[in-house]
């Protein structure tokens, strides 16, 4: 890959973005479920999210939200290869914690 898919602003603006996005969901709150998701998906010829899913997650209430957050991510700049757009998979964690 000689162009890697990247992010508005790049990783950092990626971390925060996901980071400002969570909600909690109020029953994992109640119950001190936290955890690591693994969300993967494509970032397509177009830079979209697509084909997300979730590859690990501790609980279906945190999956639901990492994908509703990557879902709703917006487009990326997309990978290069040759000088040509292409398809890239990714997984990305998402960390839910109680503080």
């Amino acid at each position: 890959m000689e162009h890697m898919p990247e992010f508005p602003g790049g990783q950092a603006a990626l971390l925060k973005y996901i980071a400002t996005s969570i909600k909690y969901p109020v029953i994992c709150v109640e119950t001190g479920i936290t955890g690591k998701v693994f969300i993967s998906f494509v970032v397509n010829e177009k830079g979209e999210v697509v084909e997300a899913k979730v590859a690990r997650s501790p609980d279906a209430n945190l999956s639901a939200e990492a994908l509703r957050v990557v879902n709703n991510m917006p487009q990326w700049t997309p990978g290069r290869q040759r000088d040509k757009a292409v398809r890239v998979a990714y997984t990305i964690p998402v960390n839910f914690v109680l503080q």
